[in-house]
């Protein structure tokens, strides 16, 4: 299965930069500014687009990561509804995602990340 992150913060760096250097496959960047996105896509090889687009496309066979701030995983995932979604925040609820896709989850790591250094993912709690 194929991994689409959106966001294109500390964390969305630090996912797509590791799970392309673990052969997981990171087929596009989605953002609000499709310059981010572009950058990102560039330093691991994949697509990107803006969300906008994104919601118009029938993409059912990637994994959505929602990295964004806590305020926006409502807006983002009523504009991917029916996608399999998690989002990454400790704070938000779980059932905040019920309401748009069956298939969705939370991925937290416990840690804080930063864009200049990529961390190995096997020595975080998940």
């Amino acid at each position: 299965m194929n991994t689409t992150i959106v966001g294109t913060g500390n964390l969305a760096w630090n996912f797509a930069k590791s799970f392309n250097l673990q052969g997981i496959c990171v087929k596009k960047i989605i953002a609000r500014d499709i310059e981010k996105a572009k950058m990102l896509a560039n330093e691991i090889g994949s697509d990107f687009d803006d969300i906008k687009n994104e919601c118009n496309e029938q993409n059912f066979q990637s994994i959505y990561f929602l990295c964004v701030n806590d305020n926006g995983i409502n807006e983002v995932a009523s504009q991917l509804k029916n996608r399999f979604m998690v989002h990454c925040s400790g704070a938000t609820n779980i059932d905040i995602l019920a309401k748009e896709t069956i298939n969705y989850g939370v991925f937290y790591p416990l840690y804080s990340f930063n864009k200049s250094e990529i961390v190995s993912f096997d020595s975080i709690p998940i």
